[in-house]
């Protein structure tokens, strides 16, 4: 830095005749470039003979410990969700699908198994429909709701889903809902 700041005043010198600036910032540069080079190319062999890339035993050993205590505080979590009422219509395989940590599974496997966005949305909706449809057998059961419309929207919540498994989602999708349950409704 100190190089590239002499070069730097050079250049913004009046007094300094143009050869002599041209030539400073030349051989600046040539530097500069050719401390990049060598640096950049042996940098990694250097550190690797200093052993100053590795991870400590120790700091492996903590990193270990930390993620089988999360583990198991996820497993008692998870245990504990899985036998709540609220929750008893969830399905618990694809819950257990995006936790991201397990005793079994390294820390950059675990990074990979990150949902996108695709997927996330896909199982948004299939979350939405599930508790829709908890939702209408709840006003089924309080006699909120006959059981002729409790099964057209059941069905209806049915195709949403089957559509749903079988092509990418699309705004027309979202309206295929409305055209099945119109098919049963009387309208002026």
């Amino acid at each position: 830095l100190p190089l590239l700041d002499v070069c730097h005043f050079v250049l913004q010198e009046a007094g300094i005749p143009d050869d002599v600036r041209e030539r400073v910032l030349f051989h600046t540069a040539g530097i500069a470039m050719l401390t990049l080079f060598v640096n950049g190319t042996s940098m990694r062999k250097v550190l690797k003979m200093l052993h100053l890339g590795e991870e400590a035993p120790a700091k492996k050993r903590l990193f270990r410990i930390a993620i089988e205590r999360l583990a198991s505080n996820i497993d008692k979590e998870f245990s504990a969700l899985k036998l709540s009422k609220a929750l008893k219509a969830a399905d618990w395989e694809t819950v257990e699908s995006y936790l991201a940590i397990s005793q079994d599974t390294p820390q950059d496997e675990s990074r990979s198994r990150i949902p996108s966005h695709k997927d996330l949305s896909y199982e948004a909706r299939i979350r939405f429909f599930m508790s829709l449809k908890a939702a209408y057998l709840h006003a089924f059961d309080e006699g909120r709701v006959n059981a002729r419309p409790y099964r057209v929207l059941l069905d209806s919540i049915d195709s949403s889903l089957h559509e749903l498994s079988d092509c990418d989602e699309t705004e027309e999708d979202d309206e295929q809902d409305w055209v099945f349950i119109k098919q049963h409704c009387k309208l002026p």
